[in-house]
């Protein structure tokens, strides 16, 4: 090709053709120009064919991630409400004048029992790694940000101050019950009118309540909220 252009310029000076040669010359260079302009923009369009089946694939695993993190947080919440419910039985009969029925039993194992939040941080470790920025759609990438690097450590924070108090508790809790180690004994208390009165077992029963309330209402509940929304944008996304 090059050959053939170059025996074309030649006969157009050798029959002093200059205003043609000229011409020629120009649209040479411009049909040189549009050649590098269509390379540049089949390579352009490779790359970001490229960095968009890998941002696909990104958002696949991190779905993935969510999801096993939703059940996680979803058994969560309703075991914690399970947990609450039998706090406040107990808080309801320490307040009352009613004697002991074995009934009361599983809901004192159930006062100090606990649950635990495991987040899958994988595919968003690998995401940053890569950069964020992959992920093109501002608002998605913002709400899973929130998600990694705010709501799951605000989430383990207010979880840890739950399991202090409920550790307190069960401090107070070994030094008032016989068999307090299994689901299977019946778990009675030794003196029910000093549990009552002055064991502070109501004190820290009703702040490990206030507690546990504000984690169910203010950390699971709006974090699992966060991570359905979330999942529904990145199947969109996906979708698109």
């Amino acid at each position: 090709m090059i050959k053939f252009f170059r025996r074309i310029r030649k006969k157009l000076l050798s029959e002093n053709k200059l205003s043609q040669y000229f011409l020629y010359a120009v649209g040479e260079i411009l049909l040189v120009v549009l050649g590098i302009l269509i390379a540049v923009q089949i390579n352009n369009w490779s790359a970001n064919k490229k960095e968009l089946q890998l941002e696909n694939k990104m958002l696949k695993e991190i779905k993935i991630a969510l999801e096993s993190d939703l059940d996680d947080i979803s058994f969560n919440f309703d075991y914690q409400k399970d947990i609450l419910k039998s706090q406040n039985t107990i808080l309801e009969w320490l307040k009352s004048d009613k004697p002991y029925s074995d009934s009361l039993s599983r809901h004192f194992f159930k006062v100090v029992d606990g649950t635990s939040f495991l987040a899958n941080y994988g595919s968003y470790e690998t995401l940053k790694g890569i950069g964020v920025q992959l992920i093109k759609d501002d608002s998605l990438r913002k709400a899973i940000l929130e998600l990694y690097e705010l709501r799951y450590d605000e989430y383990t924070l207010v979880s840890k101050q739950v399991n202090d108090y409920r550790f307190q508790l069960i401090s107070v809790e070994n030094e008032r019950f016989f068999n307090a180690t299994s689901p299977f004994v019946k778990m009675k208390p030794l003196d029910v009118q000093k549990l009552r009165e002055g064991s502070g077992y109501t004190y820290h029963l009703t702040t490990l309540i206030s507690w546990n309330q504000y984690l169910i209402e203010y950390k699971l509940l709006p974090t699992k909220l966060k991570l359905e929304k979330v999942i529904r944008q990145i199947e969109q996304k996906i979708e698109n």
